[in-house]
């Protein structure tokens, strides 16, 4: 079986990591780059959009990390599948 594509869901591409999240929480993480003057790295993600993974290289995830390092601190909590984001092995639990 074919699996629909979803329009709700923006995939990166981390090495051999491919890590979903949902597209609220992609907005947010958009808005924290722009915060974190990352404007090309915002950018790629807006071009991206759901149509195809965001391809990361090592240059793009080491800022990439240090902002979600930094949420992560802010919200107290590791984001995760509750935060509308897992790795793809993991998938992603419905409601």
């Amino acid at each position: 079986m074919i699996e629909a594509k979803r329009i709700d869901t923006v995939r990166i591409q981390t090495g051999e990591e491919l890590v979903e999240m949902a597209w609220q929480t992609a907005k947010q993480l958009r808005g924290r780059l722009l915060a974190a003057d990352l404007y090309p790295l915002e950018d790629y993600f807006a071009a991206k959009g759901t149509s195809a993974p965001v391809v990361l290289d090592q240059a793009d995830r080491e800022p990439l990390l240090l902002v979600v390092r930094a949420w992560v601190d802010e919200v107290g909590q590791e984001p995760g599948r509750c935060a509308g984001w897992a790795p793809r092995s993991q998938g992603c639990a419905s409601g």
